[in-house]
């Protein structure tokens, strides 16, 4: 069970890092977006 739990909170980590590293790669295209209009 505490393993398991484990596990759990290890992949909700690595899935909020690769989130965050999409979510700045898609927020500073954005940014480049803007500056080009």
């Amino acid at each position: 069970m505490l393993k398991s739990a484990l596990n759990y909170s290890m992949a909700q980590r690595l899935l909020i890092h690769t989130l965050g590293k999409y979510n700045f790669l898609l927020w500073d295209r954005l940014k480049k977006g803007f500056l080009l209009y």
